[in-house]
Parts: C-alpha cells; structure tokens; sequence
C-alpha cells in the first residue's frame, strides 16, 4: 500500500483476512482497502520474516527486461600512471598499459558502428557478445583475470536504459615479458552474464 509516488510498503495481514477456496482452487476474500495483494504460501518457519524477503522479490519481478549486447574496446595507454591511496604509506602508482571499455548497448544504441564515442577518443572494437537480457536496475560487475589486472578501477555499473552504461577499466599486465592474454567476465545480480577470452595486442 502507498500514496502516489511513494514507495510501496508491504503489510502482512494474513490474522485479519478471512480466506475461502473454492472449487476451482482460486482463494476469495473481502476487503475494503484499494491495494495490490499478494497471496504467497509459506512454511510458518519462514512466515515471520517474510516482509523483506517478497518486498524484494516483488521490485525485481517488477523491473523492466531489455534486449541488449555487450560491446568491449580497448585502447593502449602511453606512459600514464594510476595513482591510488594504500591506506598506509599514502599516495602510490601503478603503469597504466591499457585501457578496457564495456560499453551495454540498447536497439536504440550506436555503440557497435563506426559513428560512436569509443571510436572518437580512440578506442578498437574486442569483442561483442550476442542478445542479452538485462533487467533495469541491474548491477552489472565486470572481472579480469589471466595476464591482466585492473588498477584500483571502480570495476561495475549500474544498467538504467536510454542513459550512458559505460565502465572503463586500466590494466597492465601481470608479467610484461608475456602477452596481455586474460579472460573478462560480467556478472549481472552475482551470476555469470557474458564471458569471453581476449587478448589486447600492446606493442611495448
């Protein structure tokens, strides 16, 4: 139940609602409240905290499905340096070798054509995945592995249709003497969403 605007709040009123079943199965009752009403069955172990758990069931049933794909670019960085805090020593540095981009892309989004901003600062297409489905909303959290670190990069985003979902990642290579070979892979709500092998071809 809620006003206009604000954010529903789930009430259990299980106690003060009679329920009849009928023939066909169905559950009938009275009220004289105007709200949405969910009718779930539950073990008693699991009735007492049972608010928290359908409140957020309920908002990810409720988020929007989008038809999307994954596009991933790379660009070689020249002599740039990521600074962090350590939380001990102060300020430190690392070699930046490469930047990666994982651009979500929308039917109405040029990030896989000639035309896009990756293209303009200089970025080179790596790999693309297939039709995805991506809810509003989700969290998306992007991992490398393999010959390849991130530099202390905030590594994920937040997916919200018809706004930008870019996430850019500076890597180096665990040992310079071997190819910047590694694996990316995009979690969406703690499960595996898309994976890929890649490999950026540095020159230095």
């Amino acid at each position: 139940m809620c006003e206009s605007g604000s954010r529903s709040v789930w009430e259990n009123v299980t106690d003060s609602t009679p329920l009849t079943q009928t023939n066909t199965g169905s559950l009938q009752f009275n009220t004289v409240v105007s709200a949405a009403f969910w009718v779930v069955h539950l073990p008693k172990w699991m009735v007492e905290d049972s608010l928290p758990m359908l409140d957020k069931l309920f908002r990810k049933m409720c988020r929007v499905p989008y038809r999307t794909r994954l596009a991933i670019f790379w660009r070689e960085e020249t002599n740039q340096h990521r600074h962090f805090e350590n939380g001990h020593d102060g300020d430190e540095s690392e070699m930046c070798e490469a930047s990666v981009r994982v651009l979500v892309c929308t039917q109405e989004d040029r990030g896989q054509d000639g035309n896009c901003l990756e293209t303009q600062e200089g970025y080179k297409p790596l790999v693309n995945s297939s039709d995805l489905v991506i809810h509003h909303g989700t969290n998306l959290e992007i991992f490398i592995k393999g010959n390849l670190v991130k530099l202390h990069d905030l590594a994920s985003l937040k997916f919200q249709p018809f706004h930008e979902n870019r996430a850019t990642l500076n890597v180096r290579r665990v040992q310079t003497n071997i190819s910047a070979a590694g694996n990316i892979e995009i979690m969406a709500d703690d499960l595996s969403l898309f994976s890929a092998s890649i490999v950026l071809p540095i020159k230095k």
